[in-house]
């Protein structure tokens, strides 16, 4: 029966070729489909059993018989609508399956459709092409354009299932006349002709194939697949010159770990598999859109009959499926595993992965059969300097630069040029992957491929040595870097050097091991400084500074410079967290006193910032007025004008905090009027945040106390959409944080305040910011509260005000108080409001935070009138609250004032007369809450 044709109903069925045709049309069906579709229709009429079927579609391997049954569904899917599709195939329960449609045979293939069936045998397709139905389309149409094309990647991607597929697809555009070479077996070059004129049972002449081979093809219209021509490559390249040149219906498709380098040849590389980004949470729905997770379930599935992606899953097989570089044959070989280890078991034993990843296919080539025996096949491939290059790349994990490559891999024994040279060789060669999207373009070794590397450099013995030469460029490089804050863009800037921070941290991991060097690990910390800082990686610096400073105390070092710099950064990294000990003022002082030991007036101005922030983030506002006076002082001394227009800013926030509103306002319009944000951003790295920003932040607090609510509205809006474009996480959520937020709450604008604390969630997320978090917490709960749930936001407020107070971070300690007591009395607890009220001015008399006060005694005053006070309490607080608030200049504190004194009155004409005369001063704002309230209560005088 080899060789014959058999057809049956519509269908034609060709074993040899490993095809099922419909109509003369190609029928998709996978190779163990197949194999029980031809078994039952060569036995067709008798039962065949369930363990046959499986032995003839699992040759040599056992599986669950719940295998066989998705291949039936397969073929009864393939079969689709025909007129018997029902009777075609008949099921005969817990016992095997008969095909019962009458068959034909026929011997020759000019019983088929001529344009239909394959003139050469072809590999028996796979179960399944994911992901690939638009690169095998644009491939297909290539072909009809050009006449080489090569697919191009590294092993194990998939190289050769494409090729079948695309082979497949065009068929009919050949006439059937499409062949498939196999160079792998292929050891002398000499021999590559021979193995064509194999394929295609072409008389060649022994002495010089290729002559006679062209005559055979020279009037043919066909396409030929010359498979796996990496380690014959020259040779492959020049017959298929000579092919085009001496032919002109000859194309070629061909698979290679490297491009033939042949006159007229069109490179496809093949990309991984597509998987999500690491950061994506999905649902099993949405993770199964990307083929890297189709797959990895699909063959899972294929091992364990039970095995379903669950939304629990996803996040495991994602990782599994990144780790592997979405590299085919090696998310194939793990989900084989999957019965051995287990989903998260797998996970885990990745790291051993070459040990893993052996359970290929029997019907692979030997190549294929492993993970390792892939790589090995393309390292044996290279050169000895390859070789050498490939094993020392593998130092650098993520993305490298050409520079970064030469910097760290030039020695005595290779050159600039032969480094460069090697890498392009590798990069053709699939081992390294280059990224040409950027300004710069950048290469890394897929993790799989490293693991590989850096496998051969520990046989070499080579590891050790390797390691130290990518720490010392790094630190070098990096202290060149700070000093290019000075003359390129910020974004430039991190374009370069942020795609380094993996390379640091591993440097940093290997200067601070037994065999390391932790003078290189001192040196490198410092100089890394500006990218954590740039990065907003807040947790991750405070832990490396911290391991810097236990390295220089153990050894005892006298360098001042150093522990200056790392001192520095350490009281900046403590800003932002709620740990109980976080005391930044020690840290500050420190390096304060170490600046002017060493007279560096740069890092004097660093620390006296430092401690004037964290005088302003602990409520000791006099005492931060004071420090900003000293860093003016100093900065009148430098030759930077912007130092001085930063003190002004610092200046202005201290005197806001303190109630002075007025010169407040001077000096942050002095500042943001003369100050020039450059284009570098040394300022950031200096003074932690965008100068520019911050300023915008006490001028919007300035604005809408001072009567101006929807200039105030308009300068967040602003500076919001300036903090994005920046692109700085931390001068984002501070301004969002301590404007945005609130200056949105205070004019009653829930929506925004929402938004904005939306915005203040999601990029606190991933840093260490720990009180932005404890922000965003009271936020939301003061929306609630203004939307009507006040009980329920009285308790978070009650844990957002203990958080803050644990952490010794009061700046907005009391205002998140003041909010407790508005929901206090909204849920009709006026009894617990009084008490919060009065803790909330305990406070802010003791940090002297007068700005908030007129309204913490408003608050007090509705609080005791809520709870049935009529000792004349409620009256003097709002008669205090009222010429406290005046003397600020504080209308926006005036207006709820007065509009508390009418209720708390009864509408009395004084109070109204008042309330009118505050709510005529001012000429915007009219659709705000307290504006809106006030004119409601004015028309009720005359209802």
């Amino acid at each position: 029966m080899a060789g014959q044709i058999i057809h049956f109903d519509e269908f034609s069925l060709v074993p040899h070729r490993g095809v099922l045709l419909r109509s003369g049309v190609v029928v998709p069906l996978g190779s163990r489909a197949f194999a029980i579709l031809r078994l039952l229709v060569e036995r067709q009429g008798d039962l065949v059993g369930k363990d046959e079927l499986l032995a003839a579609a699992w040759p040599d391997t056992f599986v669950e018989e719940g295998n066989l049954r998705v291949q039936i569904a397969a073929i009864r899917k393939a079969l689709g609508d025909s007129s018997d599709a029902a009777e075609l195939l008949a099921n005969v329960p817990g016992r095997g399956y008969r095909f019962v449609a009458p068959v034909s045979f026929a011997d020759h293939l000019e019983d088929l459709p001529p344009d239909a069936a394959a003139a050469y045998p072809l590999p028996l397709p796979s179960d399944s092409v994911l992901g690939r139905s638009e690169l095998i389309d644009a491939i297909a149409d290539q072909l009809l354009q050009r006449r080489l094309v090569t697919i191009v990647g590294p092993g194990g991607i998939g190289k050769t299932t494409i090729a079948l597929a695309v082979a497949r697809k065009v068929l009919q555009t050949y006439g059937g006349a499409v062949a498939f070479v196999d160079f792998g077996p292929v050891v002398d070059p000499i021999l590559v002709a021979f193995r064509l004129a194999l394929a295609l049972n072409a008389p060649v002449n022994e002495a010089d194939p290729i002559p006679s081979l062209l005559a055979f093809l020279k009037d043919k219209r066909m396409l030929v697949v010359f498979d796996t021509c990496e380690h014959v490559v020259e040779a492959t390249a020049s017959l298929a010159e000579a092919i085009c040149a001496g032919t002109t219906g000859i194309d070629i498709l061909a698979t290679s770990r490297e491009p033939l380098r042949a006159e007229g040849e069109t490179i496809r590389r093949l990309p991984p598999l597509a998987y999500p980004d690491e950061s994506s949470a999905l649902t099993a729905t949405e993770a199964l859109d990307y083929p890297a997770v189709q797959l990895f379930v699909l063959r899972a599935a294929g091992v364990l009959d039970d095995f379903r992606l669950t939304d629990a899953d996803v996040p495991v097989v994602v990782d599994i499926c990144r780790r592997l570089d979405g590299i085919a044959l090696a998310i194939e070989l793990a989900a084989r595993r999957i019965d051995a280890f287990g989903l998260d078991g797998l996970a885990t034993v990745l790291d051993n992965r070459f040990s893993v990843l052996t359970a290929g296919r029997r019907t692979a080539l030997p190549r294929h059969q492993t993970l390792l025996a892939t790589l090995d096949w393309s390292y044996g491939l290279l050169s000895p300097p390859e070789q050498a290059v490939f094993r020392r790349l593998s130092v650098f994990v993520g993305i490298f630069s050409l520079e970064t490559a030469t910097g760290v891999l030039v020695g005595d024994d290779m050159t600039a040029p032969e480094v460069i040279g090697h890498l392009g060789d590798l990069v053709a060669k699939s081992l390294v992957a280059p990224d040409l999207s950027g300004r710069l373009t950048v290469y890394r070794l897929l993790d799989t491929t490293r693991a590989f590397a850096v496998g051969k450099t520990v046989e070499q013995g080579e590891q050790a040595a390797y390691a130290r030469r990518p720490a010392e460029y790094y630190r070098d490089r990096f202290a060149r870097a700070e000093a290019e804050w000075e003359t390129i863009s910020a974004a430039d800037w991190l374009e370069t050097y942020a795609p380094c921070i993996d390379n640091v941290r591993l440097a940093l991991d290997w200067a601070f091991s037994p065999g390391g060097d932790p003078a290189v690990g001192v040196a490198l910390t410092i100089s890394a400084v500006p990218l954590w800082f740039q990065l907003s990686l807040i947790d991750e610096s405070r832990r490396a500074l911290e391991r810097a400073l236990l390295v220089l105390d153990a050894a005892g070092s006298a360098d001042a410079a150093s522990r200056m710099k790392l001192l520095a950064a350490r009281g900046w990294s403590l800003m932002y967290t709620t740990s109980p000990d976080r005391e930044t003022g020690a840290a500050w002082k420190a390096a304060l006193d170490l600046a002017v030991e060493v007279g560096d007036a740069d890092y004097q101005l660093r620390a006296l910032w430092g401690l004037w922030a964290g005088h302003i983030n602990n409520g000791a506002f006099a005492k931060a007025l004071d420090f900003a006076g000293r860093f003016r002082d100093v900065a009148a001394q430098t030759d930077d004008p912007s130092n001085l227009q930063i003190g002004y800013r610092m200046t202005g926030a201290a005197l806001h905090f303190l109630g002075e509103h007025r010169e407040a306002r001077s000096y942050i319009d002095r500042m943001l009027r003369d100050y020039r944000r450059p284009i570098h951003a040394a300022h950031i790295v200096r003074f932690q945040f965008d100068q520019e920003i911050t300023a915008r932040i006490t001028l919007s607090r300035i604005q809408w106390l001072t009567g101006f609510p929807d200039q105030a509205m308009q300068t967040v809006e602003a500076n919001i959409a300036d903090a994005v474009a920046v692109g700085h996480t931390l001068s984002l959520c501070n301004a969002l944080g301590q404007s945005a937020c609130p200056v949105a709450l205070l004019s009653g604008d829930l929506n925004a305040s929402e938004r904005y604390t939306t915005m203040l969630r999601q990029n606190t997320a991933a840093q260490g910011l720990d009180v932005w978090r404890a922000y965003a917490d009271g936020f939301e709960a003061a929306i609630r509260a203004g939307r009507g749930d006040a009980a329920s936001a009285a308790t978070s407020l009650r844990a957002v005000c203990d958080a803050l107070s644990h952490a010794r971070f009061v700046q907005y300690h009391a205002v998140f108080l003041a909010h407790l007591v508005d929901a206090l009395i909204a849920a009709e607890l006026p009894g617990d409001a009084v008490v919060a009220a009065e803790d909330a001015l305990v406070r802010t008399q003791r940090t002297e935070a007068r700005w908030l006060m007129p309204e913490l005694m408003r608050l007090k005053a509705e609080a005791l009138s809520r709870a049935g006070d009529e000792s004349g309490a409620v009256d003097a607080l709002l008669c205090e609250a009222a010429a406290l608030a005046e003397g600020q200049d504080a209308l926006g504190w005036e207006l709820r004032i007065a509009a508390s004194r009418v209720r708390q009155l009864d509408r009395a004409d004084a109070a109204m007369d008042h309330l009118a005369r505050i709510y005529d001063r001012f000429n915007e704002g009219f659709g705000t809450r307290d504006l809106a309230t006030a004119r409601a209560l004015l028309d009720r005088r005359h209802a």
